[in-house]
């Protein structure tokens, strides 16, 4: 990345460069079909430049992040907070790889928000906050905040694969680190941005099964599930079937006490993972019958599935 003139630019100014530098690097290896055909998936609500999901994780990982931290080094977390305005900036983008490049920033900077503990370790450890207080000014409550007043509330998240990348692999890492930081989503719930609340849910998705978080995502649902708005019904099922699968009986008299809230693609995605009879009896719970034999799967799961499997190369 050639800037001759960044010793006289200011951090608004380098930021802007950066930005520039991103899209750029991206257009030199879009396809235009592509993105005509993810347009059209999509159903025309966010523009691509037309880059798969693969070359565009080996964009970033061999191009992108290599100049990021050139460009904004972090020496002793010193530009920790440009990295997260670079990545804010490139999340306002009307254009889906864009705003995955900044998710992807956000995400491998949540390991210097908060250092991962190791579970050998039994001597006290600090909090979060604390750790961030020692180690930089930037903490995970600050990320959080800041994802929700700047991108959730200033509208720049309108599709489901933003919401779910961003909920699974930057908020859900946040709050793996941090428990104590899953109650800042409680709120979220009440948002009047759908994505805000479809977010209150997805964030537990990867972590429900571990029976954690389990009254605060009751709690969540108990308001999510009378949204009847497609996706936050979606969100809604599918925690709740990652959740069946550490308290069913809790989930089954949650399905029951709400039935009449779910949509039935809501009710299809929350019992996708009991057994058939279980799932029969929930289908007619209220005396209606319906053609239900196939179970669907999800898009936003193969989503969550590709990034596991990013992270774990």
């Amino acid at each position: 990345m050639n800037n001759n003139n960044k010793k006289q630019q200011t951090k608004e100014e380098k930021i802007m460069t950066f930005t520039k530098y991103v899209r750029t690097t991206l257009l030199q290896i879009a396809d235009k079909s592509i993105a005509t055909q993810q347009m059209k998936y999509m159903k025309q609500v966010i523009h691509f430049h037309g880059l798969k999901a693969p070359k565009l994780n080996d964009c970033f990982k061999n191009k992108i992040k290599i100049n990021l931290l050139k460009e904004f080094p972090n020496k002793d977390n010193s530009d920790l907070k440009d990295q997260m305005d670079v990545a804010f900036e490139l999340l306002k983008s009307k254009y889906s790889e864009e705003k995955q490049v900044g998710i992807k920033i956000l995400n491998f900077n949540v390991k210097k928000i908060i250092p991962k503990r190791r579970a050998s370790t039994k001597k006290k450890k600090l909090n979060a906050k604390e750790e961030n207080e020692e180690n930089n000014n930037f903490t995970a409550e600050n990320l959080i905040n800041e994802i929700e007043e700047e991108i959730f509330k200033q509208e720049h998240v309108y599709d489901w694969a933003t919401c779910d990348t961003l909920s699974s692999t930057v908020i859900c890492e946040l709050i793996k680190r941090d428990e104590n930081l899953a109650k800042l989503l409680k709120s979220w719930k009440d948002s009047s941005n759908l994505w805000q609340q479809r977010s209150s849910c997805v964030s537990f998705v990867k972590i429900a099964r571990h029976g954690e978080f389990n009254d605060l995502i009751f709690d969540i649902c108990k308001t999510t599930v009378k949204n009847s708005e497609r996706f936050v019904q979606l969100g809604t099922g599918w925690v709740l079937r990652e959740l069946s699968l550490a308290t069913l009986d809790d989930v089954v008299k949650f399905i029951k006490d709400n039935y009449s809230y779910f949509s039935r693609e809501g009710l299809r995605y929350a019992i996708e993972k009991m057994d058939k009879k279980l799932q029969k009896e929930l289908l007619n719970y209220n005396g209606e019958e319906g053609n239900d034999d196939e179970m669907v799967g999800s898009e936003e799961e193969e989503l969550i599935e590709d990034v596991d499997d990013e992270e774990e190369e």
